[in-house]
């Protein structure tokens, strides 16, 4: 078997990945404009899916997934967790003004609510995305439980509070398919992302006592 050079090593290796994506006005641009165009489309999903799948339209944990999804290819840290705030803040904002378009109206403190959170856990989300994706330990590990842990908390606490008014079947599958995450996760050896999941968990956990779920 033959040599491989230590140039060959850094050019596949996280340093090479962290040199390329989107560059910071680029990236912003992405997250807004896919924030926008896809919180619209959630508020019309909300009318248009199926019984068995509209809590997918009510769920804000596909948000933090489509943030962390615009916010993957920015090619710096800094920018992927701005990113990651604007694409939420954008999903809101353009959840609201196709709502308004529809005559539907949207509460004040709803509204806020989204915005912080938009700045509470988009750049998590970011970074997390950014780090899997330079392959960077262990912030990768944390970013992908962190990430996991988030979308399992969510699908705990609407399981626990709202599964009466929307489908159970989605809340349980999204708790188990983010358990299932974390735990392939943590046979690549690193206890981090283990830990990261149960923080995400935590903090999702405590919005049990914040009379707002929904966008």
């Amino acid at each position: 078997m033959g040599k491989v050079s230590a140039s060959a090593t850094r050019r596949d290796g996280p340093d090479a990945a962290a040199g390329q994506g989107l560059r910071f006005p680029s990236a912003l641009a992405v997250a807004a404009g896919g924030g926008l165009a896809l919180g619209g489309l959630t508020q019309v999903g909300q009318s248009f899916l199926p019984s068995w799948l509209s809590s997918l339209a009510n769920s804000g944990a596909p948000w933090v997934l489509i943030a962390f999804g615009l916010a993957f290819f920015s090619r710096t840290a800094w920018a992927a967790a701005v990113a990651g705030a604007v694409a939420l803040a954008g999903l809101e904002i353009g959840y609201v003004i196709v709502a308004a378009l529809r005559d539907f109206p949207s509460a004040l403190t709803t509204v806020i609510f989204w915005l912080v959170a938009a700045v509470a856990f988009g750049p998590p989300a970011g970074l997390g995305a950014y780090f899997l994706r330079v392959r960077k330990a262990p912030w990768d590990a944390l970013g992908g439980g962190l990430l996991a842990g988030i979308v399992a908390g969510e699908g705990l606490v609407a399981f626990l509070t709202v599964r009466d008014t929307t489908s159970p079947g989605y809340w349980i599958a999204q708790l188990v398919g983010a358990v299932l995450a974390v735990l392939v996760g943590r046979r690549t050896g690193s206890a981090w992302g283990l830990g990261a999941f149960l923080v995400g968990v935590a903090a999702l956990g405590a919005t049990r006592f914040v009379p707002v779920l929904g966008a």
